[in-house]
């Protein structure tokens, strides 16, 4: 089971914070077929991304919990002073109103603190409080705008059942979806036509209806403010299902030169918009598509494979201090 959580999980987290950087860089140029990336990466990122966070939740651990509200004032005080006194622009330094990405560091809290309340080895009682959280994160869609940026409230939410829906299937003991009838090649054939259907599906949406706006896509905006409903929010948990199941499918239970960055991704994602904030304020990105596109990828790729250097050295220096004691 170490194996199993450490490998798989690690890959499908590496590829998802890749996924994360290059959606933050290509929102700088949100124009013409980037656009549509944008949309394909955003329908399910963040619920893939929150559902690997829940598998590795550790409730009772209240050290890693604290850790993440320290965290975020830390982190949200650090973007206050860059903001102001790197980039040189002028906002107010508040905690109830999280800067950027630090909504996801807010949302740990929370979700691990319910974890202590929603913690149960009943699978009736799972499946209740998941269909529970399902409904509220589709209600809290009907709160007006201003009240769900409070603590990030409304991602909290509408990510909570993918965080719960993490956890439980590592209390289950579930190998992670692979181990059922279905061979591996099978499953990974169905998890490529999965994907082909949803791309070409998304395109023709896209194609067909290019006002469509990507930001109700965040979590984070009411329904009368997107210009959506419900059912846009049902179709996005549906997609990310699908996603999900595909990608613990699809991608292999092995150990690569690039798993390590599934280890790390926290501190990819607490830093890498410092990092892309100062390349957009230095307009150093070709505003021609097809140059931004490489641009950005390669700068996504070293993003996420030197940013981890930071921790490991770290662990490093830790490890080298345990052995002279």
């Amino acid at each position: 089971m170490e194996k199993i959580r450490r490998w798989k999980l690690d890959n499908i987290k590496a590829i998802l914070i890749f996924l994360v950087v290059l959606g933050h860089l290509f929102e700088l140029r949100n124009q013409g077929f980037i656009n549509f990336l944008v949309i394909l990466i955003y329908f399910f990122h963040m619920p893939a991304f929150v559902f690997c966070s829940g598998y590795f939740s550790r409730p009772r651990n209240k050290k890693a919990i604290v850790k993440y509200l320290i965290l975020y004032i830390v982190v949200q005080t650090l973007y206050y002073l860059f903001y102001n006194y790197c980039l040189g622009e002028n906002r107010e330094l508040t905690y109830y109103t999280p800067y950027r990405t630090l909504w996801f560091l807010l949302a740990l809290f929370v979700w691990n603190v319910l974890l202590i309340f929603f913690d149960t080895n009943t699978h009736k009682k799972q499946i209740f409080i998941i269909l529970l959280s399902l409904i509220l994160g589709l209600l809290i869609g009907y709160i007006s705008y201003p009240s769900l940026k409070i603590f990030s409230v409304s991602r909290i939410f509408v990510y909570l059942p993918f965080f719960l829906a993490g956890y439980y299937l590592k209390k289950n003991k579930i190998a992670l979806l692979w181990k059922e009838k279905l061979s591996n090649n099978s499953k990974k054939v169905i998890s490529v036509i999965f994907m082909i259907i949803m791309v070409g599906t998304l395109f023709y949406i896209w194609q067909n209806y290019k006002q469509w706006d990507y930001q109700w896509l965040y979590g984070s905006i009411s329904y009368k403010d997107g210009g959506y409903g419900p059912q846009e929010r049902l179709t996005q948990y549906l997609v990310a299902i699908l996603c999900i199941i595909s990608l613990l499918w699809f991608i292999p239970n092995k150990k690569y030169k690039l798993t390590y960055i599934g280890k790390y991704t926290l501190v990819i994602y607490l830093l890498h918009n410092f990092i892309i904030e100062t390349i957009d304020n230095m307009r150093v990105l070709s505003d021609k598509p097809y140059i931004f596109l490489l641009q950005t990828i390669i700068i996504a790729v070293v993003l996420t494979t030197v940013l981890p250097i930071l921790s490991i050295a770290k662990e490093n220096l830790m490890n080298l201090k345990e052995r002279k004691e």
